[in-house]
């Protein structure tokens, strides 16, 4: 009689400790459920940044482009089957077509030869980006501001303004432009600025 006694509490008091082992192992186990879910959230808003980081950099990649007379870099940021809506001037399709038309706006050579002409002036400098990643993480699009410094030695100087719209693709890893629409808000001589517009 007196081992039974002793026996029950010892059984209550395992059953406690069982009771508690696996209250325990539950709360771990739902740890390391949020554990996972907030590393999932964390890689996903870590991919998203870095997704549009690399978009604004392909954005001043090809001002940089433009402005030194590289306009075969600068198409080759596009895809192969890309267009570019120039204002009404049309759609240009193609890696190709886009380097006429950038080299025609640009005041380039039409001759494999990279670089301005001497004496002329093209800055175009991409401001003002407003990007958008698709929860894919394989498109993307975005709005730009372009202001540009244009002209020939001696000949002509302008103010530029522009908005751009730019759709995205990543291909292979790398972010390129899928279509581009450009349209300019105005060209007024450097001299007395925009005001003589009105």
């Amino acid at each position: 009689m007196k081992n039974s006694f002793r026996i029950v509490p010892m059984l209550l008091g395992l059953a406690g400790m069982a009771l508690c082992s696996a209250g325990f192992a539950q709360s771990e186990a739902d740890r390391m459920t949020a554990l996972k879910a907030k590393l999932t959230a964390m890689a996903d808003e870590t991919e998203y940044v870095e997704a549009i980081t690399k978009i604004q950099r392909l954005g001043r990649a090809f001002g940089y482009y433009t402005d030194k007379g590289y306009f075969g870099e600068a198409a080759d940021l596009f895809t192969d089957n890309a267009t570019f809506q120039w204002g009404m001037d049309g759609v240009y399709k193609g890696k190709a077509r886009i380097k006429e038309l950038l080299t025609r706006q640009g005041g380039g050579s039409m001759k494999e030869v990279a670089g301005l002409p001497f004496g002329r002036l093209n800055l175009r400098m991409q401001l003002q980006p407003l990007v958008t990643v698709a929860k894919d993480g394989r498109t993307a699009s975005a709005r730009w501001r372009e202001w540009g410094l244009l002209g020939e030695y001696k000949k002509a100087a302008f103010w530029g303004d522009a908005v751009i719209e730019d759709s995205y693709v990543k291909e292979n890893g790398v972010w390129k432009i899928s279509a581009r629409r450009y349209y300019q808000n105005f060209e007024a001589p450097y001299q007395g600025g925009w005001a003589k517009m009105q």
